[in-house]
C-alpha cells in the first residue's frame, strides 16, 4: 500500500525551481489612448459624430491611463456598435 509520504514525495520536484523566462509584451489589441478614440469610431462605422467623438477625446485627457486593450477578438472591420474594454474609461 503507498503511503500519503510517498504520494507527497512523487507529486513534489526536487532541487531548486527555474525560472524559464521574464519579460513583458505588448499584446497585439493594445491601443495607444490618445489614438483610442480615432479607433473607436473608425471600428464603430461612427466617424460622422464628430462632436461626440471631440467630447471622447476631453474625457480621455482627464484619464491618467496610458493604453487600453480593446478585446475586438481580431476582427477590427465588424460592424457591432459595441468594444468591449479591459480597464476602465473616466
Amino acid at each position: 500500500m503507498v503511503t500519503v509520504e510517498e504520494v507527497r514525495k512523487a507529486q513534489r520536484a526536487e532541487g531548486p525551481a527555474t525560472i524559464m523566462a521574464i519579460g513583458t509584451a505588448t499584446p497585439s489589441n493594445c491601443v495607444d489612448q490618445s489614438a483610442y478614440p480615432d479607433f473607436y469610431f473608425r471600428i464603430t462605422n461612427s466617424e460622422h459624430m464628430t462632436e461626440l467623438k471631440e467630447k471622447f477625446k476631453r474625457m480621455r485627457e482627464v484619464d491618467d491611463q496610458e493604453a487600453l486593450h480593446a478585446l475586438d477578438r481580431g476582427n477590427s472591420k465588424r460592424k457591432s456598435k459595441n468594444v468591449r474594454v479591459h480597464g476602465t474609461i473616466n
